[in-house]
C-alpha cells in the first residue's frame, strides 16, 4: 500500500546532509591544502573582481596553467591537478592566451590537463548544469576530478540580474553543486 512505500522512504536513510559534532572537528584539524599558497583556499569560491580589461581572463589562466602543470605561481607552491575552464566566450579569445602563455613561459601545454568549453553555460538552468557536469565527467575519466573550475565569464555564464540577491543566490547554488562534486 502507500503507506507502506512512504514507510520505506522515511525508514531510508537520508545522505547527502549530515552534521558533525564539534568534538569531531577539533579532534585533528586538518591542514589547509592551498590550491594556490594563501591565495587560492581549497573547496572555495572566488570571484576576480575588476574594470573591464584589467587581466582578470588572463589571472585565471595564469593560474589554471600553473596548477595544471604543477608549477609555482609567482613563487607561491600549488596544488597540481587537472582544470576545466567553462569559457563564455568560447576558444577564439582563449586560445590566443594560451599560446602567448606557452611562448612566454616556455612552455608546452599541449599534454597538460586543461580542459576549455566551447561555449558558456546558463547557471541559472538546472539541465545547463547537469550538462556541465556530465562534460567534466567525461573530463575525469582521464585525468581526474578537476581541482579547479574556472567560470570565465560571469557574465557570458550567468541568466538574470547580477544585482538581485535571488539571481545570484541561484547561480552560487549550482556552483556549490560543481564544487561540492568535485
Amino acid at each position: 500500500s502507500i503507506f507502506n512505500e512512504i514507510s520505506k522512504v522515511l525508514d531510508k536513510k537520508q545522505t547527502g546532509y549530515t552534521l558533525t559534532h564539534i568534538s569531531k572537528l577539533l579532534k585533528e584539524p586538518v591542514p589547509m591544502d592551498w590550491l594556490i599558497h594563501r591565495v587560492v583556499p581549497p573547496d572555495s569560491i572566488i570571484f576576480i573582481n575588476g574594470p573591464p580589461a584589467a587581466g582578470k581572463s588572463l589571472t585565471a589562466l595564469d593560474m589554471a596553467t600553473n596548477i595544471a602543470n604543477g608549477s609555482n605561481w609567482y613563487g607561491r607552491p600549488v596544488k597540481q591537478g587537472p582544470v576545466v575552464i567553462i569559457a563564455g566566450e568560447g576558444h577564439s579569445g582563449i586560445r590566443r592566451r594560451f599560446k602567448a602563455w606557452e611562448i612566454h613561459n616556455n612552455v608546452d601545454l599541449s599534454e597538460s590537463p586543461i580542459s576549455v568549453s566551447e561555449t558558456g553555460a546558463n547557471f541559472a538552468d538546472p539541465g545547463s548544469v547537469q550538462d556541465v557536469m556530465d562534460a567534466i565527467d567525461d573530463f575525469a575519466k582521464q585525468y581526474g576530478h578537476p581541482v579547479l573550475i574556472i567560470i570565465d565569464t560571469l557574465h557570458r555564464n550567468f541568466v538574470g540580474d547580477e544585482n538581485s540577491a535571488h539571481d545570484m543566490g541561484n547561480y552560487i547554488h549550482h556552483i556549490d553543486l560543481l564544487r561540492n562534486r568535485y
